[in-house]
């Protein structure tokens, strides 16, 4: 109903007006017996009923739709996913091309044909679809509906609505939120039909956590290569290491069970400082798919500089005494450390080539210039025995602006309360911690490298058999920005309580990392199981060289370069950001960047503004591959980094249909997901919709406007009209 007044006041005007012409009609009839004068009453009342129908006027919308030449289109994968014969005996594609075969347009409409892959190509006819082959090496699905969108914006005319016949695989990723928010806004919803069925995936891939390692000339680093297994169980592959020339350095078959990932790792002898590349390989198995993955290559970036490090300790502990003695047989180290042995009583063991004996510290120097003599600062205990404000000052100013490092290596390092000091600690400490515990790694410290290339991973059973230890503190939360690494386990109560065992925080261009526990010689004195031993010393070797190559500059450099992603893919842009700790650099660096012995690209930076020493530029690699980059001011590299670019994903990687992808795209732009049974009728026009209703060429049909309907109220009258005057009535 669409009434010429809102009901509630019409209803209130017929009642009143029922009431006054029931009224009128009963008193002008007084003379007439009570049978026919109710008579007349109830023809009154009837033509007033009708007259009330019309004010209600009954009816339904019309939406006035121009019909002729309204479009449908319908797009047709035509990638290589598309030839999996997985449909009623035949491939996709055969399929597709029968579906819309027997499509029909209605009267006064049109269905144009489009084949997509890597973009929309329109078909003259759907007879000519079949002669069409699976070649594309994409399926661009969101290109393919902008590009039709674009097509029937530009030429002013509707699209009613756009039929995909896919499997959905959009390769490679895209957002589709930008072209299904235009498609929604023209009324042109997006109607799938997944074709396929799910294929088993046989895949073996090899690869690293990081592109580049960092190594010291004469030292062995170990690469943890990890082998993931998708649709096999129970095999054993071989996994080989090669040089940068293909020589096999060393391989090892690897059971495979049920995992999905195994670990495998490889000990290298970086023998000679330099940059070189390696590559890991694991055989092909039957039934792969893709093969690229079968191999990945890494660098490794080998410094011929020593490592320079300072130990000081105010409280002399074993494992400080332990520390000193296994850097000292490090050939990449030099070592220089003060003991505090009493009160005026100091030991000191000096690099001659750094300073004399008779120039040693009995606290740390106030000078920055004097402490950046070293990369690396590890503390024990009594720490601030070696300490005033002037030396906490250089001590910040050594970490912030000239990139060193330092250790603490027994928990809080210093007696009381050291405000000034604390401000560069990772963790606020709180009271000593007594429980038994155990360690365990997290998932940060697998991602940073310090558990997972050469010290046992975070799943490892190794760290539930070491020796409990004791004594730790407690800690409130980590700082902003720090990294927990490790954690210390205890079971109190019935329920696991854990605390910070490694902690690491960036301050500034340097590094501190926090070691909460004092008792770790009990490892090698008294190990539980056959190799326990070596984890002490191990942890003590890797922690800090890991502290000292993870900070701004390596040791040995003062210029710094850093990516901003180590592992893009091909176009995705990549920030270089270089840093120098030099007072005043000469001149502004260069980055080369090679692909094997290939020079493919060149990236002169330019100074940031405001922050002195440092440079940046962009970079968008073009080809796949492990990229070197070289930093350089003028010819000579001054330091090395590694960028690993991957190839697009593959058409042919994964052929599976994904029907969940194709659900949100057609949710977005108000479609669905539909059967090739019900394509034929979408094309029908569509009812009226609230939408619909509020455009300007929408019309109200009525359904009083008929002759019997006005011939009734006419006769209502006239009866009552020929009864009164009959009984003599006006």
């Amino acid at each position: 109903m669409n009434p010429i007044l809102p009901l509630e006041q019409l209803s209130l005007v017929f009642v009143l007006v029922a009431g006054l012409v029931g009224w009128s009609g009963w008193r002008s009839a007084q003379r007439l017996r009570g049978g026919l004068r109710g008579i007349l009453l109830g023809l009154r009342w009837a033509a007033l009923a009708a007259l009330a129908v019309i004010a209600l006027n009954p009816g339904h919308w019309q939406v006035s739709r121009s019909e002729a030449g309204r479009e449908w289109a319908v797009l047709l994968d035509s990638s290589v996913s598309m030839d999996t014969a997985d449909v009623e005996g035949g491939t996709r594609w055969t399929h597709a091309c029968g579906i819309a075969q027997r499509l029909r347009a209605p009267e006064g409409q049109t269905l144009r044909f489009f084949t997509f892959a890597a973009g929309a190509q329109p078909v003259p006819a759907p007879a000519k679809l079949e002669a069409e082959a699976c070649r594309g090496e994409q399926t661009d699905i969101v290109g393919a509906l902008a590009q039709v969108a674009e097509r029937y914006r530009s030429s002013g005319q509707h699209l009613g609505g756009i039929v995909v016949l896919s499997d959905g695989r959009q390769v490679p990723a895209r957002g589709y939120e930008e072209v299904a928010m235009e498609l929604r806004a023209g009324r042109s919803p997006v109607y799938p039909v997944v074709l396929g069925e799910a294929v088993k995936t046989v895949d073996l891939a090899i690869g690293t956590r990081r592109p580049q390692y960092i190594a010291f000339a004469g030292q062995s680093f170990t690469v943890d290569a990890r082998l993931r297994c998708t649709g096999l169980a129970n095999i054993r592959p071989r996994v080989s290491l090669l040089d940068g020339d293909g020589k096999v350095l060393a391989e090892k078959p690897v059971f495979i069970g049920t995992q999905a990932e195994v670990s495998v790792a490889f000990e290298i002898n970086a023998a000679e400082p330099g940059y070189r590349t390696y590559r890991l390989r694991v055989e092909h198995w039957a039934g792969e798919g893709a093969t690229t993955n079968n191999t990945a290559e890494f660098a490794a970036y080998v410094l011929g500089e020593r490592m320079r490090v300072l130990l000081v300790e105010g409280a002399p502990h074993w494992d400080s005494k332990f520390i000193a003695q296994l850097l000292q047989g490090q050939r990449h180290v030099d070592l220089s450390l003060v003991y505090r042995l009493g009160q005026e009583r100091y030991f000191s063991q000096m690099d001659s080539s750094l300073l004399s004996a008779e120039q040693a510290w009995r606290e740390l120097p106030e000078s920055v210039e004097a402490l950046a003599r070293y990369d690396l600062i590890v503390a024990g205990r009594g720490f601030e025995y070696f300490l005033n404000r002037g030396s906490i000052g250089a001590l910040k100013e050594f970490l912030r602006v000239r990139g060193g490092g330092l250790v603490f290596t027994r928990g809080k390092a210093y007696a009381g309360e050291q405000p000034e000091l604390e401000a560069l600690e990772p963790v606020s400490w709180g009271p000593e911690w007594n429980q038994r515990f155990v360690w365990q790694p997290t998932d940060a410290g697998e991602e940073a490298g310090l558990f997972s290339d050469g010290l046992p991973g975070r799943s490892d059973p190794l760290w539930a058999k070491l020796p409990q230890l004791s004594h730790a503190w407690q800690t409130t939360r980590p700082k902003l920005f720090a990294r927990v690494l490790a954690e210390g386990v205890a079971e109190v109560g019935g329920r696991s309580v854990r605390v910070p065992v490694v902690v690491a925080q960036r301050f500034g261009k340097g590094q501190v990392v926090a070691v909460n526990s004092e008792d770790l010689w009990q490892w090698d004195f008294f190990p539980k199981v056959e190799g326990a031993s070596a984890v002490y010393r191990d942890f003590w070797l890797h922690l800090i060289t890991w502290a000292a190559v993870q900070a701004e500059f390596l040791p040995g450099h003062d210029w710094a370069l850093h990516l901003s992603e180590p592992r893009v893919e091909v176009g995705q842009p990549v920030r270089l950001r270089m840093a120098s700790r030099l007072p005043e650099p000469v001149g502004a660096p260069v980055v080369r960047i090679w692909r094997g012995a290939k020079l493919v690209g060149e990236v002169a930076l330019a100074a940031v503004p405001e922050r002195s020493g440092e440079y940046e530029g962009v970079y968008s690699p073009t080809l796949p591959g492990l990229h070197r980059l070289e930093a350089a001011v003028g010819t000579a590299p001054l330091v090395y980094e590694t960028l690993a670019v991957q190839a697009p994903p593959a058409e042919s990687d994964d052929v599976s249909p994904d029907r969940e992808w194709l659900a949100q795209l057609a949710a977005a732009t108000q479609g669905r997901l539909v059967t090739e049974e019900e394509i034929q009728g979408l094309f029908a026009p569509p009812p009226a919709t609230a939408e619909a209703l509020a455009l300007d060429n929408a019309r109200w049909v009525s359904r009083w406007d008929r002759a019997p309907w006005l011939l009734l109220v006419v006769a209502l009258l006239a009866s009552e009209w020929v009864i009164r005057r009959r009984n003599g009535l006006t």
